[in-house]
């Protein structure tokens, strides 16, 4: 399922949540992108994406260096080429930590290969490598040049050649374990400045309304920049927009499971329901109580107040094996959409994009 194209329903709930749709995903070992049919929720990723027809994408990045640490993480960076109908190719860089090791390595991924990372190379942090993805008649031909060491490498994938691709994108990801709810650990690392942007073998009209944030467990939180001569890099979030993004990490975390019963249907176990209101109870608190910069404040009574409403909504749904009545989703849709106005102000006065 596209993100852009959530039933109205989860659109009200996440609303509700301050979270952007629980869509697109990625791998099980430590890159890689899936839609929600296989798994894992939308905030672990930061970066841009752009709404068109797409037979051509490319971009260019600098390997970022990771910092000293003994223990596993894991990032990836990458562009893509998706569709409305799960279809889905991507080409990219993996940034990954095993103890004192770290790896880097070009990769690409699609459902075939079960978004497993096929490696086209190492390389080292700090080159500068262009990469580009051109749809072809078998499919796709996947290109990337390591302008520091002057080392390339195609591979042409016979997938998806007669579908249409209508969505690019440009991103920086944290990825998750196998259980696609729980993300690695993210590296401490350089920031990653994506430049030279192309769509279609035209420069992208990227609009901060559909950049997203990325929210990792282990307290990294990436908000891009605004897309200037056509390139954007990323800053870590601070202060109230880091306490707002960690909040509301809590919820993400607690919906997803809950959020994925609702579009399939089913009735959520009892833990998902308990998990869920725990983390309404204690979002809610911290929200009250929490030094919020005065201008935002109303916004964030606003918001208390409509988690409060779906907190007693969440008390009374029903919980597995009982049968999921439409009078819930109806009751779901009636909770306040003046919720969105609040979000909507609260993230412009943050620098958040509107849409996580």
């Amino acid at each position: 399922m596209d993100r852009h194209l959530l039933p109205r329903v989860m659109l009200a709930l996440l609303t509700v949540l301050s979270l952007c749709a629980v869509v697109i995903s990625l791998h099980t070992n430590g890159s890689g992108h899936r839609p929600k049919a296989y798994g894992a929720p939308s905030y672990g990723f930061a970066g841009y994406s752009d709404l068109a027809t797409v037979n051509q994408i490319s971009a260019r990045w600098r390997v970022p260096f990771i910092a000293s640490q003994p223990y596993f993480a894991a990032a990836s960076t990458w562009i893509a080429a998706q569709s409305n109908d799960q279809h889905f190719i991507q080409l990219g860089t993996t940034e990954n930590v095993t103890g004192f090791s770290r790896s880097f390595n070009v990769f690409w991924s699609d459902p075939v290969v079960h978004f497993e990372p096929q490696s086209l190379g190492v390389v080292a942090p700090g080159n500068l490598i262009t990469f580009s993805m051109v749809k072809i008649g078998t499919g796709w031909k996947l290109h990337f040049d390591d302008r520091t060491t002057s080392k390339s490498n195609q591979v042409t994938i016979h997938y998806g050649r007669t579908t249409t691709f209508n969505e690019g994108e440009w991103i920086q990801e944290d990825p998750t374990t196998a259980d696609v709810n729980v993300h690695y650990p993210y590296p401490h690392m350089s920031l990653v400045t994506f430049s030279r942007l192309q769509l279609d073998q035209q420069a992208p009209q990227l609009s901060f309304q559909y950049a997203q944030v990325m929210s990792s467990s282990n307290g990294v939180f990436l908000i891009p920049s605004k897309v200037r001569h056509n390139q954007f890099t990323f800053h870590r979030a601070k202060g109230a927009t880091r306490q707002y993004l960690q909040d509301a990490l809590l919820l993400s975390t607690a919906i997803f499971p809950f959020d994925n019963d609702a579009q399939d249907n089913v009735s959520p176990s009892s833990s998902t329901v308990d998990g869920l209101l725990s983390a309404l109870r204690t979002n809610i608190s911290e929200l009250k109580t929490q030094p919020w910069p005065k201008a935002t404040r109303s916004d964030i009574a606003g918001i208390v107040t409509n988690l409060t409403r779906l907190r007693r909504l969440v008390r009374q749904w029903p919980v597995a094996p009982a049968t999921l009545a439409p009078q819930y989703y109806n009751e779901l849709r009636g909770i306040d959409t003046s919720d969105e106005t609040f979000v909507l102000d609260i993230h412009a006065r943050l620098g958040i994009p509107p849409r996580d």
